[in-house]
């Protein structure tokens, strides 16, 4: 059976059930109408008619005791007339309307007996006049007679009417009754039919739905077996057709998933760096034999346990999962590096976490990966590098100074005089042993900021002692470019610990920086504030700018600041970087705001202090 035929059947079953409701009903009503109109029709219009004839008699006494008295009034035998004919007019009314046993009989003997009376009363007069006697010897009885037949008809109207009204009554109650028991019945069946013939139509519906859900739990097996008859009969040949199709594609992505995951194992099983997997929820899903034999910990012991579970099984996994994965979150450390001892060596691993993200309509995290590589041989290089670079920059101090001494002994008028030519070269000889003995200094600040072991002695410094004379330092470079200098020290500036030694080195290396490319003529701002507890040194140029693409990196070793429009022989490109680990091994910050063709703002800052 189609849907449609169901809802037909619903429907019509519904609507039969309403329409049989009304017709019953509307019958009960018309049936007590019918009977109320009987009583109206019959009884109550001979009440009315003997009621009248009732009156009729009354006023036909009164006049008959009235022409006792007075024989010869004609006014009264024209009212006689008149009651009689209203009389015989309403007895012939009631001769048309007998409705109940023995009512004729009555009203034919009332006829009878008032043609007797009226005749006695035509008599009476005509032989010599009605006299008060008469009236009361003959008239008179036949009138109460008359009134007693008259309310003998009453009386049987009035019984029918009240026996009437009882079988009115009575069939009403019968029709409340039978209305509400018809009522029950109907109601009970709709209701039944309400709650039963939704689930009647919803059950194939149902059932295509849960074969749905089956199939989208990955059971294939489900199958729709809808007859022929039925309007889902085609979508649960369809589904059956989709559910074959679906396992085999499944197999399928199985073996090529098997196969992935087989390659895929392979390649990190042979990768040489330590891999550690994790799901979303940090548990551990792969690791490869690196990994294994780094933390000392089979692979059986890691696979399906969580970060917490496998953080404190050893000192190495402690160190490995130390931060993790909030440490992922910081762009500015993509690695970190660990250290640890292995065999009491020193052994140094950098730390990648990668996050794994799954693409598809939207981006969503999958899990992630810790990548462990063995840098041990490039941090002993660095080391060797940092200790070379120390040591030959120690080494070249002597003969500097050797040839810083030659040099002055040269410049002595005692020793002889030089020539013009000889003059310029050994100028050029002192600005080349200049620039070396600075490259040698900064060579070995390098290898102390690289060796960690930058020596700070920090005392209390006045601000405005720092920049007056880091300026004072400066004068001569910066009048030789006719350079505008403004300098601004706000009164009663707190004193900041840090190393006069090495916040002087900063301060004068940012001045000269901003000296050499702030072109003739320019402007320098330098100044100091108190903001939020920290002290802010700001050096301002109106140089050609930095290019945003370098701005990021001009703190980074060996990185020179707009090298094209700058004296090369003159920088070395590790005074920013140098400044840099100054300031932060101090507890300070620097930073740079810049835009190209505006000059550049150089900052650095320092917590207040005062005692």
């Amino acid at each position: 059976m189609t849907i449609r035929t169901k809802l037909y059947f619903g429907f019509g079953g519904l609507f039969s059930i309403l329409v049989l409701t009304g017709a019953i009903g509307l019958f009960h009503i018309l049936h007590l109408a019918e009977n109320a109109s009987e009583i109206i029709k019959d009884n109550h219009r001979s009440i009315e008619y003997l009621e009248t004839i009732k009156n009729s008699l009354v006023h036909f006494d009164l006049l008959q005791a009235k022409t006792s008295l007075s024989p010869e009034d004609s006014e009264l035998e024209m009212s006689s007339a008149r009651v009689d004919s209203i009389l015989l007019a309403n007895l012939n009314l009631e001769e048309q309307n007998l409705t109940e046993p023995g009512e004729k009989d009555l009203v034919k003997t009332f006829r009878s007996l008032y043609m007797l009376y009226k005749n006695e009363f035509i008599r009476l007069k005509s032989e010599g006049g009605l006299t008060s006697g008469h009236y009361i010897s003959q008239l008179k009885p036949l009138n109460a007679q008359l009134n007693e037949i008259n309310s003998k008809v009453i009386q049987l109207n009035l019984s029918a009417i009240l026996r009437k009204n009882d079988i009115s009554q009575a069939s009403a109650n019968r029709a409340i009754i039978m209305m509400i028991t018809f009522l029950f019945v109907f109601l009970s069946l709709s209701l039944i039919l309400v709650l039963k013939f939704p689930g009647y139509i919803a059950r194939p519906v149902n059932k295509l739905v849960r074969g749905i859900e089956s199939v989208a739990e990955r059971n294939y097996e489900v199958k729709m077996d809808y007859p022929e008859t039925s309007d889902l009969y085609e979508a649960g040949v369809a589904f059956n057709r989709m559910a074959d199709r679906l396992r085999d594609m499944e197999n399928s992505n199985i073996a090529k998933v098997l196969a992935e995951k087989s390659r895929i194992e392979a390649v990190i099983n042979r990768f040489s760096d330590a891999l550690i997997g994790f799901d979303t929820d940090l548990n551990v899903i792969f690791v490869n034999p690196s990994a294994c034999e780094l933390t000392g910990m089979d692979e059986p012991a890691l696979i399906g346990k969580s970060v917490s579970e496998v953080k404190n099984v050893n000192d190495w996994m402690q160190i490995i999962l130390k931060d993790f994965p909030a440490v992922q979150e910081n762009p500015e450390k993509p690695y970190q590096h660990i250290m640890c001892k292995i065999n009491g060596k020193e052994q140094f691993y950098s730390r990648e976490i990668i996050e794994v993200v799954t693409h598809g309509p939207e981006l969503f995290r999958s899990g992630y990966v810790i990548i462990l590589r063995n840098i041990t041989i490039y941090h002993e290089l660095n080391v060797a590098k940092t200790n070379l670079i120390a040591t030959i920059s120690h080494e070249m101090k002597t003969p500097l100074a050797s040839i810083n001494l030659t040099l002055k002994l040269l410049n002595d008028l005692r020793v002889g005089s030089l020539t013009h030519d000889q003059a310029q070269l050994l100028s050029s000889i002192r600005q080349d042993s200049q620039r070396l003995a600075k490259i040698v200094g900064e060579l070995l600040d390098l290898s102390q900021v690289e060796s960690g072991h930058i020596k700070l002695v920090q005392t209390e410094i006045q601000p405005g002692d720092l920049i007056l004379y880091a300026v004072s330092s400066l004068m001569v470079q910066i009048e030789s470019k006719a350079i505008e200098l403004e300098v601004s020290i706000p009164d009663h500036l707190p004193t900041v610990l840090a190393d006069l030694e090495k916040t002087l080195w900063v301060t004068i290396n940012i001045i000269s920086n901003a000296i050499r490319y702030t072109p003739a003529g320019g402007k320098i701002k330098v100044d100091a504030n108190t903001t939020d507890q920290e002290i802010v040194f700001r050096i301002q140029d109106t140089g050609p700018g930095i290019d945003p693409a370098m701005k990021d990196k001009i703190f980074e070793k060996f990185v020179r600041l707009n090298p094209e429009s700058a004296n090369k022989k003159e920088s070395t490109g590790l005074g920013l970087a140098i400044a840099k680990e100054f300031i932060l091994a101090q507890g300070g910050k620097i930073w740079v705001d810049s835009k190209p063709g505006e000059g550049s703002t150089f900052y650095f800052s320092f917590p207040g202090y005062r005692k």
